[in-house]
């Protein structure tokens, strides 16, 4: 759009001759001044060819933006329920049902898609690449006496998140494994689930560093200590961890007997026994070496053995 100055009176009025892209003018605008030379009004003029222009497009809408019918509000409620389910699950197949859904609505030639397109191809009113020209040069200035960048903000419903849109609810889409979306950050490691638009925030990530490196640093232990002939154990007091080893070569104890046999009575320190009975198979399966809570060390057997090496290396978490 090209603007001319062309007449000027008392600073009342300014006259702007309008021209396209090519010269030719389709128009022109008049700007009303009051004493302070302040706009206070704005005339537009447009020749007969400019205005048919707009006429097509009104009509294009109108054609475009028919009724909504209530198949349009059973089919939108069914994609609705479809795509809130997936997000909720994030199931493959939920995503599957919705995507077939849609699939099956484009391919049925539902109406209200092909209006939503006509519409939007309307309203976006995208350069003619042929021509180097849009379809219709939009150079109103006023409507309901605001300017026309104004009246395009409001007194309209737009489906569209505000500027600063954060919620408590999922109104605005949550994130999940298939989708980008928004999140709501977790400030703790209690999650037992995962749900989707969750995500763990940079604190936890500096917490969980924390006890790694003291992991990797509470590596200390006592030293093998002996208990009689055949049993040894070592602690980690850091991280609470104890570890027998029995070693034990020729037992006879089982020759003539089955079942469950104490061969050491209370022989665990009291400060490193199991919270619940610790056991390690040996010898085909036939046999059990047991480390109780009350501190005894035992085997049960199944089958009588006349001979055999007892040798085992048993870890657990002490209280």
């Amino acid at each position: 759009m090209v603007e001319v100055n062309t007449t000027q009176s008392n600073n009342q009025f300014v006259t702007k001759v309008l021209k396209d892209n090519n010269g030719s003018v389709y128009g022109a605008e008049v700007l009303l001044f009051d004493v302070d030379d302040k706009i206070i009004d704005k005339i537009h003029i447009t020749n007969e060819s400019e205005f048919q222009s707009w006429t097509t497009v009104i009509e294009n809408m109108k054609d475009a933006y028919v009724p909504y019918t209530e198949e349009d509000k059973n089919n939108l409620e069914e994609l609705k329920s479809l795509r809130a389910t997936y997000e909720s699950s994030g199931d493959d197949e939920d995503w599957s049902a919705y995507q077939q859904f849609l699939d099956d609505l484009e391919n049925g030639g539902w109406s209200y898609l092909k209006r939503l397109g006509t519409l939007e191809d309307i309203l976006r009113n995208d350069i003619d690449t042929a021509t180097n020209n849009y379809p219709v040069t939009i150079n109103a200035t006023q409507f309901n006496g605001m300017d026309s960048d104004m009246f395009s903000k409001v007194g309209h419903t737009h489906n569209f998140a505000s500027l600063n849109h954060a919620v408590s609810t999922s109104v605005n889409g949550v994130g999940t494994n298939k989708l980008y979306g928004h999140v709501k950050v977790i400030n703790n490691l209690t999650r037992n689930s995962y749900v989707n638009g969750e995500s763990l925030s940079a604190y936890q990530g500096k917490v969980l560093k924390t006890e790694i490196d003291n992991l990797k640093n509470k590596n200390s232990w006592i030293g093998v200590q002996s208990i009689g002939d055949y049993i040894k154990y070592d602690v980690n007091p850091d991280l609470k961890l104890v570890v027998f080893y029995y070693n034990r070569s020729n037992f006879t104890g089982l020759s003539d007997t089955t079942g469950t046999h104490i061969i050491h009575p209370k022989v665990i320190p009291e400060n490193y026994r199991p919270g619940t009975r610790v056991h390690t198979t040996m010898y085909r399966g036939d046999v059990v070496l047991l480390f109780d809570s009350n501190g005894d060390i035992g085997i049960h057997n199944l089958n009588k053995v006349s001979s055999m090496n007892l040798y085992a290396q048993v870890m657990w978490h002490y209280i």
